[in-house]
């Protein structure tokens, strides 16, 4: 897992977003069997080009995507600019 070799093995932090909050607790139960939970923020919402809303299937797992209006395997999740989103974030 990406996450893991970046934050396990050379201590680095990370800010994941992940729109699917099904699959944004499959994320944070990972880390956490990882041992590398208090280096990863983990946001529940998706990156777009500006502020607003999608939705995203919810039936794929790690392959879920955005999703045509009206589909009942859906879920409606906050996006944000990747700006806006680190801004005051610790980059180091």
């Amino acid at each position: 897992m990406f996450l893991n070799s970046k934050a396990g093995v050379r201590g680095a932090q990370v800010l994941a977003m992940e729109p699917v909050p099904a699959t944004c607790e499959q994320l944070l139960d990972n880390a956490h069997l990882n041992r590398i939970e208090t280096r990863i923020e983990a946001r529940k919402l998706g990156v777009g080009k500006e502020p607003g809303e999608l939705r995203f299937s919810t039936a794929s797992g790690p392959t879920n995507h955005v999703f045509a209006d009206g589909d009942a395997q859906s879920v409606t999740v906050p996006i944000d600019s990747l700006d806006n989103i680190v801004a005051g974030w610790p980059l180091s």
